[in-house]
């Protein structure tokens, strides 16, 4: 029979025992470190994306985003929102030649003058015109001059020095420049349709305007 060892305590069935119980505290280690882990990249994930989504249009309060998609578009529109019904400077200058205008307004002082080019038919083409602009045929046919100013934009000339001012009861402007935009001023304020002028230019500069007639005299 054998005899045991009082003073040593059974180390046959801690042996048996240990093995498990060390694989289980490694799995239960690894567990723990895969859930530290996980949370770690969860937390790390939901903060990358917390400014891009901040940033996002469609993430933005309907005012922002609206205002937005206005500032696009008042960008892109900008070029064609430029165009002025009144045009100065270099932009204003005409090609050489005669052009049938209203005179808007006479810049004694700056020796300028402002014009409305408009488009002048005589005769049948005149007829013609109006008809094509919606007038009743019956009266579009006594008309011998006919007047189409189908667009806004205004000129401003400079006038030149020798100006030629012929008016239709035969009197001309003074040769002094500025008596001569004087009384093409008081003749022309205030405006009325009834009068056209042709207005010739030359680089640029208005050297002769002549009056007309938009209806017949009599």
């Amino acid at each position: 029979m054998p005899i045991h060892d009082l003073g040593r305590p059974d180390t046959s069935s801690l042996a048996a025992v240990s093995p498990r119980r060390h694989r289980r505290r490694v799995l239960l280690g690894a567990g723990a470190l895969a859930l530290v882990l996980a949370t770690i990249g969860i937390t790390a994930t939901r903060a990358s994306r917390t400014p891009t989504q901040a940033q996002s249009p469609s993430m933005a309060s309907p005012n922002v985003a609206a205002e937005a998609r206005a500032a696009v578009q008042h960008q892109r529109s900008g070029p064609a929102m430029t165009k002025s019904t009144t045009s100065t400077g270099a932009a204003a200058v005409l090609l050489d030649g005669t052009y049938p205008t209203y005179i808007d307004k006479v810049d004694v002082a700056g020796a300028a003058i402002t014009i409305d080019v408009i488009q002048v038919f005589e005769n049948e083409a005149a007829t013609n015109a109006a008809i094509e602009d919606g007038m009743a045929p019956s009266d579009a046919q006594y008309l011998y001059v006919y007047v189409r100013n189908q667009n806004p934009r205004l000129r401003t000339l400079p006038v030149a020095r020798d100006v030629e001012i012929r008016f239709l009861d035969g009197c001309e402007a003074p040769p002094e420049l500025d008596a001569a935009l004087t009384e093409l001023a008081k003749r022309t304020t205030p405006f009325s349709s009834l009068y056209y002028y042709d207005v010739t230019v030359t680089n640029g500069t208005i050297h002769h305007i002549e009056q007309h007639l938009t209806e017949a005299a009599c």
